[in-house]
């Protein structure tokens, strides 16, 4: 295990939380990974988000071929999400001064007043009641499944919308219609033997097949799905942040406008980075203070 992660709590598969010395009361940031994420390319996120929001939570999500391929009922069973979502209900309950709702079918029960169902100690509310502070950084279409399937399963067990302070889409979200670009996209989370990657292809393009024909029988694409929920399923105060670039070979960016269009047209705020040069969920390498000031923003509010 990365060293970073040294400093994280296993609370579900895939679902860590890091939780600083002082943390304050109603922050978080929730990071959902790109398929296939290596841990060194994450630290970097985390150690910026750490840098910038240094009394905040920080939630890591990371993504599988293996979760991409479940059925959304799968995705969405407790053992997955109810840890992330606890984090998350009980980060809006410090600034609310109330217990978070009960998780159905949850296998931890009721958030107590000192402890999350994750058994993660709380920070001490504020005197007064504030808006919480919660930024979702979305990385690829990966983080998108994530993502969507975590806002989902909030708007039903807190019957309203997660007020979001903004959020954050790395390279997405796409519309998923080329099938090379989405086969290159998982292939890029296989291992390096040649047994490994042989078994990874052959199981991708029967996966790839089999949504092929479940789109064709009338059923949702997922890419639509994901580019979808955040804008029903979650209102942020400072809008959102696109940050891509024309030379990414996994997403198109023309579907990245499209979908920052589509926020604009619902009311969100909505800010565009298009990067030069930089491919896929790598801006952040080429052009470090860029990417910097633009979370900056989103998390300060400018």
């Amino acid at each position: 295990m990365a060293s970073f992660l040294a400093d994280f709590v296993v609370i579900g598969p895939r679902t860590f939380l890091y939780t600083p010395s002082r943390p304050k009361s109603g922050q978080l940031i929730i990071l959902c990974t790109w398929l296939g994420a290596a841990h060194k390319h994450i630290s970097k996120y985390t150690a910026l988000y750490r840098s910038i929001a240094p009394n905040a939570r920080i939630l890591l999500i990371e993504s599988s071929f293996g979760i991409l391929a479940s059925t959304f009922v799968r995705q969405q069973r407790v053992i997955k999400f109810a840890p992330a979502a606890a984090v998350v209900m009980d980060t809006v309950a410090e600034c609310e001064h109330q217990s978070p709702p009960h998780l159905k079918e949850s296998p931890n029960g009721h958030l107590d007043d000192k402890k999350t169902s994750t058994g993660i100690r709380r920070s001490t509310p504020s005197s007064s009641q504030a808006q919480p502070k919660i930024i979702l950084h979305v990385f690829s279409n990966g983080g998108m499944n994530s993502a969507t399937h975590l806002l989902h399963v909030l708007r039903l067990c807190m019957d309203k919308r997660l007020a979001l302070t903004g959020v954050m889409f790395d390279s997405c979200p796409g519309k998923g219609t080329s099938y090379w670009q989405t086969f290159d996209a998982i292939a890029l989370s296989f291992p390096k033997n040649i047994v490994g990657r042989f078994l990874g292809f052959l199981a991708v393009h029967c996966f790839l097949i089999f949504m092929i024909v479940y789109i064709a029988c009338g059923n949702e694409n997922p890419a639509k799905f994901w580019r979808r929920v955040p804008l029903e399923e979650s209102r942020p105060a400072r809008g959102a942040c696109y940050l891509f670039s024309k030379e990414d070979r996994m997403i198109e960016w023309t579907d990245i406008e499209e979908h920052a269009e589509e926020a604009r047209s619902k009311g969100w705020r909505v800010k565009e980075i298009l990067f030069e040069g930089s491919g896929h969920c790598a801006h952040l390498n080429m052009y470090g203070s860029r990417y910097v000031e633009a979370v900056n923003s989103v998390w300060e509010g400018d």
